[in-house]
């Protein structure tokens, strides 16, 4: 299945290199495979890594809860990309992915089914050249409120200390109005002489 793979990896450089202005749709690609090769190839999983979603109004959508269940197909990893060789940075693609196919029959009926694949992932970090920093990120509406939940949880859980330190003014070395700051070695100095 080197299309497929091959139309992560372009979904993810595309991700790395573009200005992101959009985020809505910013999820989805088409690859360039036929849907029922797709859905075959999903079937050699191991169990419990496939979740059918729905089969109604001709559209068969099934998700893998975690991008690394697919690594087993395609030999490489699939949660992870990266770019720094090209001069961008690491995409990481974030789960669950959606594999929905709008099926389709010849106008007389007969034949195989076709139609259009689509795969949506539930998110995507872009991070820094170093892997450490994150540039920007687009996750489903649903997981980003979770995140969002987790991380105003976590401030709460640690107390943000702020600190402020007054440093003395010494009349002999400006007016009380001036507002120009002086560090504290500059200050005693002044005050001693």
């Amino acid at each position: 299945m080197r299309p497929l793979y091959h139309a992560f990896q372009k979904f993810c450089k595309d991700k790395a290199v573009k200005e992101v202005k959009k985020i809505s749709n910013n999820r989805t690609f088409q690859p360039p495979v036929p849907g029922r090769a797709v859905m075959a190839m999903l079937r050699c999983l191991p169990r419990g890594n496939l979740q059918c979603l729905s089969l109604e109004n001709m559209i068969f959508t099934v998700a893998v809860s975690t991008p690394s269940f697919l690594d087993s197909i395609f030999g490489r990893e699939v949660s992870k990309f990266d770019f720094r060789s090209e001069g961008y940075g690491i995409i990481q693609l974030h789960g669950p992915i959606y594999f929905k196919w709008e099926m389709c029959t010849s106008e007389d009926g007969s034949g195989p089914l076709e139609g259009i694949m689509s795969v949506s992932v539930g998110g995507w970090t872009s991070l820094d050249r170093n892997g450490t920093g994150i540039i920007k990120e687009c996750f489903e509406p649903q997981q980003a409120k979770k995140r969002l939940a987790a991380a105003l949880a976590g401030s709460q859980a640690r107390p943000i200390s702020v600190t402020t330190s007054k440093r003395p003014r010494s009349s002999s070395s400006g007016s009380e109005t001036d507002k120009s700051p002086r560090s504290e070695s500059a200050v005693e100095s002044a005050a001693g002489a």
